[in-house]
């Protein structure tokens, strides 16, 4: 959780000092997570979805909105490893895993995986079966 946290800064440009908590944005091509149903009268296109991480806890929290910032939705998923998980065995210079890197979030009995393609806010869900055969998701 340490390295994802040094991410989140890093990425976010957060520089205040004692941050405990960051946001994510999925990017607009992914699908939402099935925790969430696109509202009926709206499309993909016009609900977004944040993650927050709680680095005090093995928590995110995952929002759906809708036009004009209207919260829709909200789901509390809880986090299986300690850090970011990386199909690579190769580490970076500094020791951290390579990109991507996934975080297995599970809520109301769904697991998903969320996938950070590189160092940015935004996120991707993976449906990729290789990628979760790997992780040992269903």
């Amino acid at each position: 959780m340490k390295w994802l946290a040094s991410v989140v800064l890093l990425s976010a440009g957060l520089t205040v000092a004692g941050c405990s908590e960051a946001s994510f944005n999925l990017a607009s091509e992914s699908r939402l997570p099935r925790w969430f149903a696109t509202p009926r009268g709206l499309s993909r296109p016009m609900v977004s979805v944040t993650l927050s991480v709680d680095f005090g806890a093995r928590t995110v929290t995952v929002r759906m909105w809708g036009a004009n910032h209207q919260q829709l939705d909200e789901v509390s998923a809880t986090v299986r490893d300690n850090e970011p998980l990386s199909l690579s065995k190769v580490k970076s210079e500094d020791g951290l895993p390579q990109y991507p890197v996934y975080e297995v979030l599970t809520s109301h009995g769904i697991t998903e995986v969320a996938e950070f393609r590189e160092m940015s806010a935004v996120f991707h869900m993976s449906d990729d079966p290789a990628v979760h055969k790997a992780l040992g998701v269903p």
